[in-house]
């Protein structure tokens, strides 16, 4: 099987502007968002947001959570060579194929 390598650059970019998806299906409760604030400010940004370009700037494809809460922030941004049907199919599939993993016992 060929896989294509679909990253064209790393990017750091203040959180704010990026644009949001309009077909992100994820919502974040209040519960959610004190969590990832804790974990950012405990441990800081562990992994790039996934955005692709449109004529209007970044929008994202992953990682709006940790977008909103620090909108201030500068984070980091893998920017996808991606046509806005694959971002779609990425963003309805990254997270639901993640949770798919088992747990090792121990």
């Amino acid at each position: 099987m060929k896989i294509k390598d679909r990253i064209k650059s790393l990017r750091r970019v203040p959180a704010g502007k990026l644009l949001p998806n309009p077909k992100n299906w994820r919502t974040h409760p209040e519960q959610q968002r004190d969590a990832m604030r804790g974990v950012l400010a405990e441990v800081g940004f562990a992994d790039a947001v996934l955005a692709r370009e449109t004529p209007d700037g970044l929008m994202l494809i992953d990682g709006h959570l940790r977008a909103e809460v620090a909108p201030e922030a500068k984070v980091p941004v893998l920017v996808l060579d991606v046509t806005e049907e694959e971002a779609d199919k990425i963003l309805a599939t990254h997270d639901p194929l993640a949770e798919l993993a088992g747990v090792e016992p121990g």
